[in-house]
């Protein structure tokens, strides 16, 4: 998903700031400069990402949606048909993806994860 995309993104930036500065940061640095504005922003996208899963709702009693095998298709981001040339998805069978793919726990926790990663970095930068 996009949110889970940017979030990536954000922190994998924090992460090479966070290899690349002086631990602390010297005086003066701009808080966009540190990894912790980065690891931030990352959890930003996580909790974005939680309230568009929320959004969405999933009846239990409508009709299983067959399981599908999915696979990277040809194009960043773009999602496919396993064994198959380049089938799409229909938005049916990416819902059903995304309720195995994702939970509500795996998305609080990972939330959580960036926003303790941040917060130990501005303390340790304070």
């Amino acid at each position: 998903t996009f949110h889970e995309w940017r979030a990536r993104q954000y922190n994998v930036f924090g992460d090479l700031l966070e290899h690349r500065l002086p631990a602390p940061a010297p005086v003066g640095t701009p808080r966009t400069h540190l990894p912790a504005f980065y690891f931030h922003a990352a959890a930003q996208c996580s909790i974005a990402r939680r309230l568009a899963f929320d959004s969405v709702a999933f009846d239990s009693t409508a009709a299983p949606v067959e399981d599908v095998k999915v696979e990277l298709g040809s194009y960043v981001g773009q999602l496919k048909i396993a064994g198959t040339e380049n089938t799409r998805l229909t938005p049916e069978q990416y819902m059903a993806y995304l309720r195995v793919k994702d939970t509500r726990e795996t998305i609080s926790r990972e939330t959580i994860e960036l926003l303790t990663k941040a917060h130990d970095h501005y303390k340790e930068n304070s």
